[in-house]
């Protein structure tokens, strides 16, 4: 009988990034890696910049920051954690409404509601106010979640990897955002938090402001029905190049990472021309802080791992600052 971690070597392409841990840092330098150093150009002491991995289930935050031998050294070297962004009660407002769902939906779909709230989030839709198309992005991603660690446990089943009293062993995927586990790390540590998007007030919303909020509540409910978000969810968890992407981020291979990204972008069907703004639009605009927020405090950079590479990259954007940048 296997182990837990042969089996998500196996299975989830971890194998790689074992032996990027283990091999030596010119391997890693080769394929770019994620973290990495900045100094120069006036920096008394040095910053550094990781490329996170977020946007739904993904493999459990602690499982690759601990492959990376130089990540705890560096984290801890510093007194500022820069992030895309913070949380503050202003950016939460702006997914609140004053309505209720009893106001924006007939009972039939009200009671689907609740039924749906109550399975993935364990409450009734009268104890929350998000407006619909948050709600339905936060119930989404608790359903990826789930449905990543069905795939994993028929897995198990089917190969009896595990008794089937460890089956919910899955300590390698993580339901937290990277990205939250690591703000977590710095406020326990007292760093200054500063959120990137905040400075440039920046707020992602997918709400289509054309649609009422009775018109987004009846959205939501169609695609509850009919277990229409389950399959919209399995669709998205077998795009090529999504996997592609994962897989690259496991072996910290920047270079490939740029090049799916190239492809993600470069593609009509897969919104290229939001993700070219989303990405380096954002990239130029954070520069404008980047650049004396490390003047100031020595800072621990953390964004999504496809703002580093290429021309607009953050990399590239530092070193043409005079800044020297080196992975780690």
């Amino acid at each position: 009988m296997r182990n837990i971690t042969d089996f998500f070597a196996e299975t989830i392409g971890i194998a790689l990034l074992l032996s990027c841990s283990s091999s030596s840092s010119k391997a890693v330098e080769e394929k770019g890696g994620l973290l990495w150093e900045i100094s120069g150009n006036g920096l008394e002491q040095s910053s550094y910049l990781f490329g996170t991995a977020h946007g739904g289930s993904f493999i459990a935050a602690t499982y690759i920051l601990d492959s990376i031998p130089s990540f705890e050294e560096a984290f801890s070297s510093v007194t500022q954690f820069i992030g895309e962004s913070y949380s503050s009660s202003g950016n939460q407002n702006l997914m609140l409404m004053d309505s209720t769902y009893a106001e924006l939906l007939d009972e039939e779909d009200l009671a689907i509601l609740d039924t749906v709230m109550l399975k993935y989030l364990n409450r009734s839709s009268d104890k929350i106010k998000i407006k619909p198309s948050f709600l339905t992005r936060l119930i989404s991603e608790k359903k990826r979640f789930i449905l990543v660690q069905e795939k994993m446990r028929a897995k198990l089943y089917a190969e009896k990897y595990l008794d089937l009293r460890d089956i919910d062993e899955l300590v390698y995927v993580s339901e937290e955002p990277m990205d939250i586990t690591l703000q977590k790390r710095a406020i326990k540590k007292g760093y200054d938090i500063i959120g990137l998007d905040n400075r440039i007030n920046f707020q992602f919303d997918t709400t289509d402001d054309s649609l009422t909020l009775t018109q987004q509540a009846e959205h939501m409910i169609s695609i509850f029905k009919n277990n229409q978000l389950d399959e919209l969810i399995r669709v998205s968890l077998k795009l090529p190049l999504i996997d592609s992407l994962n897989d690259a981020y496991y072996e910290q291979d920047l270079d490939q990472i740029e090049h799916i990204s190239i492809k993600l972008y470069s593609d009509s069907l897969n919104y290229g021309d939001i993700q070219r703004e989303l990405l380096f639009e954002r990239n130029f605009k954070w520069m404008e802080h980047i650049t004396s927020l490390i003047r100031e405090q020595p800072s621990f950079i953390a964004v999504g791992v496809r703002h580093l590479p290429g021309e607009n990259g953050l990399i590239d954007l530092l070193r043409k600052e005079g800044h020297t940048v080196v992975p780690l």
